[in-house]
């Protein structure tokens, strides 16, 4: 009742002033929607809640009513859209960086220096191909089908190579598994009807490699909770953790009593906060073309055309093809509906990042709990207990008692 009161009020408020119109207040009015009904910014965004809500009223809103009632947007309270450059690791950006339908020099460079230089010829050209996973009839409904699946980039290379290139900022349970059932379902759709109708068909079989881009340390996850399964990747990083200093997964089919490899299925995964060798970002005179890749991805909106102007006279020759990723990175000369979801990626990212720190605090909490009570078992005094956990006397001593108080609830 209060949403539809508010979407009145502002409608009858909007008509006096349809003279003023601004196209990114539908921004701020999505926040306030948001703030009256108790949800995030970005699902009223993908509600369309402010479609209905006359555009008058949104210029209105920007420049008098939110300002007044002390409303803060994703159009305002984030620095990262005051950059020049958007944040590479979203995937709107990711997709505009590398994509192939223009200028192919990009993507070509990506694929070359990410992906091992056994596991391929280097790429020279390529051809954008269908990035859609086709769903099957569901039973009993006919030729009626399941949603498709969209990947996000898909390239074929002069070789007949395919390449399936994706962002992942977040990690989420069975990623690595997901990842796999793209790879062996464009692999195994590679040939057309006709191909598959030769007598020796498996000869035009070609290698499919996916590459994945992670903004996250797979060493250092701790797990996802899921009522129904487990978060197995947490036992595969525990069992074989990727040694200090790598930051890149290259995983195969490989026999594991011969070592025999079979090559045709592949699959790369670059872990950018694993890269430690040295800072990526100012950066230096003698990067390596994969340093100079890994600067881009991880510290895009830090840099600015002002500051790459300056970086010759300081004899830093930024490379033609990164200097191209950055052109396509200039989010301000986005079209209004890529800005728009720009940024309510940036958004989701940033709600995700604090409910992951405030996760992480609850976690290290409750660790530190549970070795108290352990502690406990053991006849340790209360006075160590506090000294080598970090928790307060009276904490320790609740937890002797019974008596703590779950902070959450």
């Amino acid at each position: 009742m209060r949403l539809k009161t508010l979407l009145s009020s502002v409608c009858i408020v909007g008509t006096f002033l349809s003279t003023i119109t601004d196209t990114d207040a539908a921004l701020l009015a999505e926040a306030a929607l948001a703030k009256f009904a108790g949800v995030t910014t970005a699902h009223v965004a993908r509600t369309g809640a402010v479609r209905y809500i006359a555009p008058s009223f949104r210029g209105m809103a920007s420049r008098i009513v939110w300002p007044f009632m002390g409303v803060q947007t994703r159009a305002t309270h984030s620095k990262v859209f005051e950059h020049e450059f958007a944040v590479a690791t979203t995937d709107i950006s990711f997709k505009q960086l590398l994509d192939p339908s223009n200028d192919k020099e990009v993507i070509i460079s990506f694929l070359n220096t990410f992906v091992p230089t056994f596991a391929h010829n280097p790429v020279k050209e390529v051809e954008p191909a269908s990035i859609v996973i086709p769903s099957l009839p569901r039973a009993g409904d006919g030729d009626r089908k399941e949603k498709a699946t969209f990947m996000d980039l898909h390239v074929k290379s002069e070789s007949g190579a395919s390449y399936l290139v994706e962002m992942q900022a977040r990690r989420h349970i069975l990623f690595d598994e997901r990842a796999l059932f793209y790879l062996c379902n464009t692999y195994g759709r590679q040939l057309s009807e006709a191909e598959m109708r030769t007598k020796d068909w498996y000869r035009s079989l070609k290698p499919t490699i996916a590459v994945q881009v992670l903004d996250y340390d797979s060493n250092r996850i701790r797990g996802i909770k899921d009522r129904d399964m487990e978060d197995m990747q947490v036992k595969r990083v525990r069992e074989h953790p990727l040694p200090e200093g790598e930051y890149i997964k290259h995983y195969t089919m490989k026999d594991g009593h011969s070592g025999q490899e079979l090559d045709h299925i592949q699959m790369v995964q670059v872990e950018l906060p694993r890269y430690i060798t040295r800072p990526l970002f100012p950066p230096q005179r003698d990067f390596s073309p994969v340093e100079w890749w890994l600067s881009i991805l991880r510290h895009s909106a830090e840099y600015s055309q002002d500051y790459i102007d300056t970086l010759s006279a300081e004899g830093i020759t930024i490379p033609d093809v990164v200097q191209k990723g950055f052109e396509r990175l200039s989010y301000h000369k986005w079209n209004p509906d890529m800005q728009k979801e720009y940024r309510l990626q940036v958004e989701d990212r940033e709600e995700f990042e604090a409910m992951y720190a405030v996760e992480r605090a609850e976690g290290k909490k409750e660790g530190k709990i549970e070795i108290a009570r352990e502690m406990l078992v053991d006849n340790v005094p209360v006075s160590s207990i506090a000294k080598y956990t970090g928790l307060t006397t009276e904490e320790v001593e609740a937890i002797r008692d019974g008596t703590l108080v779950d902070e959450r609830t």
